[in-house]
């Protein structure tokens, strides 16, 4: 089943699990599944693309009938998919260096942290304290500066008219020198 990031946290967070799919392309896309999903879930993602991909984990072709947990696929692991359509097919083991420059590129990015917060219900939850207390800090500062403004004085009106005169003729006197 596919749903979104809201409904995932309805899960219990034992039942989930982060995937990436990295491609040839270094192209990597970040899920959270649960750990009885089907391998045919993730065509869910590549729905709008014009191929079927295929999946590879650990040199291994993955059947799109067959659980996660028949392959072992962990927490946090990489799958490589690809175009069966396309000749220029990488081996095994350009699809290892592959995967671990997808890991090296990936580790601490935005996508993991998301994915994160959607696996982990605890996470999550601390995630919206924060933002919750970083919320509060900006309403206080806002509220300061607001406070400041307000306790300036009205506009100050100048002693002297600053207006230069129009005139009807071009001046031919110079400019003075300011530097």
């Amino acid at each position: 089943m596919f749903v979104s990031i809201d409904k995932m946290a309805q899960y219990d967070t034992s039942l989930k699990i982060v995937l990436y799919l990295c491609n040839m392309n270094m192209q990597i896309r970040t899920i959270v599944v649960t750990k009885t999903s089907t391998i045919s879930i993730f065509d869910y993602i590549f729905k709008n693309e014009a191929f079927i991909p295929q999946y590879i984990f650990n040199g291994i072709l993955l059947d799109k009938n067959s659980t996660l947990s028949l392959y072992g696929i962990r927490n946090e692991d990489y799958i490589y998919f690809f175009d069966p359509s396309n000749s220029m097919q990488p081996n095994k083991s350009e699809i290892q260096n592959i995967v671990s420059v997808a890991k090296m590129n990936n580790a601490g990015g935005r996508s993991a942290l998301i994915a994160k917060s959607a696996a982990d219900n605890e996470f999550r939850e601390e995630i919206c304290k924060i933002n919750d207390l970083r919320m509060m800090r900006k309403i206080q500062q806002a509220g300061k500066f607001t406070g400041i403004v307000l306790s300036c004085p009205a506009k100050i009106q100048p002693k002297e008219p600053t207006k230069i005169p129009i005139t009807r003729c071009i001046s031919t006197t110079a400019l003075p020198n300011l530097w």
